[in-house]
């Protein structure tokens, strides 16, 4: 059978579908589960914070921070990890100066 033959044709067309389908509902799972991983990690994250002692606000610095770091973009790296540092020095300031 010719690689051009329409019914080897539509057996690939068909094939590339069902791929894509199978594709794209693997990757919605991984991300469902990096996204109960990340928020379990964050809950645990904010029980810590709290019994550290950091307020409500401090800890939605730190939860940002975290966030920002949880996620790598290639192009944005080192900005990113700036704005988390700064973040977290802010929240670790603002309970220094509480305490």
């Amino acid at each position: 059978m010719s690689f051009f033959n329409p019914i080897r044709a539509n057996f690939r067309a068909e094939n590339i579908k069902t791929g894509k389908r199978i594709q794209e509902i693997r990757r919605e799972r991984i991300e469902k589960a990096w996204e109960e991983f990340f928020e379990a990690k964050i809950a645990s994250m904010k029980e810590t914070w709290y019994d550290l002692g950091y307020n409500a606000k401090e800890i939605a610095l730190l939860e940002e921070a975290s966030v920002i770091s949880f996620v790598k973009n290639k192009e944005t790296y080192r900005e990113d990890k700036k704005r988390a540092q700064a973040l977290t020095r802010e929240a670790a300031e603002s309970l220094a100066s509480r305490k």
